[in-house]
Order: C-alpha cells, then structure tokens, then sequence
C-alpha cells in the first residue's frame, strides 16, 4: 500500500462517518458496499448467513466470527462475519425493518449501536450489512458483517505483542497521551449517553502507525453490549474505568498512570471530594474484578 493509502487507513474520519443504512433484499446495508456486496453473491440473508469460507476463529454455542477476504475486479476487502444462532427474541418476530426500533436480536443491535456510535461523532468499526431471521416464534438467527479494522490494533494485541511502546524512551510521555485519548473519549462517550458494557483493553481500538510513532487515535469495537439506559448513569465511570483499569498491566501501568486516566475522564486536575471517593470506589471494583476473575480460571483449571 503507497503512503497516501496508510494515510487514508489510519485517518480517524474512517470510523467516524455516519452511516444511513438502507433496506436491501431482507437485509439492513451501509450503501457504500451496496455495489460490492452484489459482485460476491451477499444479496440476502440465506447467502451471508450460510457462507462457507474464510477463517474461523471463534465459534461458540451462541455465536461464531470469521474473517473473509475477498477481490472483486482488482479491489480487495476483509469483513468480519459475526453469526449468531437461534436465540430467543423478545417480543417474538423480528425482521430486517425493524431496524432503528430497538432491535434484539444481537446481529442487528450491534449494527444500530454502530451506527448511532457514528451519529455522535463516536469513532468504531464500520458496519456492512446486517440481517436476521426468525426461526419459528420467538426465536431467531441474525448476523453482523463489518470491515477488518486493520491496521488499527487493540490495545490488548499492543500490551502483549508490542511491550516497548509502554516502556524504554518516551514511554512516559506516550502513555500520558494514550491515557489522556482513552478517558477524554470514555466521557465523550457516555455524555452522548452510551455505556460500552466491556470497556477495556480488548476492545479499544488505537491508530499509531506501522512504526509506533504516528497520531495516536482512539476507537471502539465489539458493541454487542451497549447500555443506554437514563438510569444509574452516575455508574458508568465506575464501571468502566475498573475494567479498565484491571486490563492494564501492572508491569506498564502505575497508581498514577490510573489517576490520569481518571483525570482526564473528569476534565480536571484535581479530584475533589467526590473524585476521590469514585477513584476509591473504581480501585474497590478493579479488585472485585481480578477476584472473580481468578475465581472463572480457577474453576477452568479444575475441570481439566
């Protein structure tokens, strides 16, 4: 790829462009990949839903992922294909329209979240298509298929796979900015009123270039669990931050690394009263978080 189209991958107005999706043969699609979609034979939901092909590396019970590559007159795309089996729906039949009206089957909730991140200037992946189809009464299969994100990373793939970006020279001043990036943006976010139930290193997406030193960025991913609740807003940050925090590495990350983060999430550098006792009460959850954690693999170890 030249330099102008890393340019153009990693430019943050990627993932933050809203998105009118439109009705197309028992689907909901970002017209943009209207016309490519057609070429490859993803015309409806029997289609996308039973495609064969790609690499799989997630399939569970509920759900499955694979990532797909694919060429069509010289232009190549990888989507992420998300298939979720039968699952009870509420309120019984679901289909494609009801898009905007508060779906719940997941492929299609996920999909309205991404496009209402979008709507409030909040940066994440980009939606393809989505659909679903009910199986007898109040069950259903729906799908999500978004574009490959590269070469944006996770902050997790960073924290184990690039571990000089947090240490050696000017690691300081790299974490102040990631860290300052992370809360300005986990405020934006639940300002506009949405709460990424899973807030922490997995799913946070970062653009810093191939050499580690371009314009640090900040989006998000995986937005199957969304809160937009009016209610027990005041949690969020509790919440949100602890996960967080307890994805950081201790190795790489200090007491004072997390009080940024907490600064820079309230837009002060002083805590106050209240502050202090939410930071009190994050570190109080953080921990909670890594008990029952090591209570989930204890438990995994001894099944094996």
């Amino acid at each position: 790829m030249n330099e102008s189209g890393l340019r153009n991958m990693f430019d943050p107005e990627r993932f933050r462009r809203p998105v009118i999706p439109e009705q197309f043969d028992g689907m909901v699609v970002n017209p943009v990949f209207k016309d490519f979609l057609a070429k490859i034979g993803f015309v409806d939901f029997e289609r996308v839903f039973g495609f064969s092909g790609g690499h799989s590396f997630k399939k569970i019970r509920q759900r499955s992922v694979a990532r797909i590559d694919f060429s069509v007159d010289g232009v190549g795309k990888t989507f992420y294909l998300k298939r979720h089996n039968a699952e009870k729906v509420r309120g019984g039949a679901e289909s494609f329209s009801d898009f905007g009206a508060g779906s719940t089957s997941q492929g299609m909730l996920e999909f309205e979240n991404i496009v209402a991140f979008r709507r409030h200037g909040l940066a994440t992946v980009t939606p393809v298509a989505a659909g679903v189809r009910m199986v007898g009464r109040s069950r259903a299969e729906s799908f999500l298929l978004t574009e490959d994100f590269s070469p944006w990373v996770s902050l997790e793939w960073l924290l184990f796979n690039r571990p000089e970006y947090f240490t050696g020279p000017g690691a300081n001043l790299r974490k102040k900015a990631l860290l300052e990036k992370i809360g300005r943006f986990a405020r934006k976010m639940h300002d506009e009123g949405f709460n990424h139930k899973d807030f922490n290193a997995t799913h946070i997406l970062l653009g810093v270039g191939q050499d580690l030193r371009g314009p640090l960025e900040i989006a998000l991913f995986d937005l199957q669990r969304v809160d937009r609740g009016k209610f027990f807003r005041f949690r969020w940050v509790i919440k949100s931050l602890a996960e967080l925090n307890y994805t950081l590495f201790d190795e790489f990350f200090s007491d004072e690394d997390r009080a940024l983060l907490f600064r820079a999430y309230k837009g002060t550098g002083n805590a106050g009263v209240y502050g202090r006792f939410q930071q009190f009460w994050i570190r109080r959850k953080s921990a909670r978080i890594a008990r029952h954690t090591q209570k989930l693999v204890e438990r995994r170890r001894l099944r094996t």
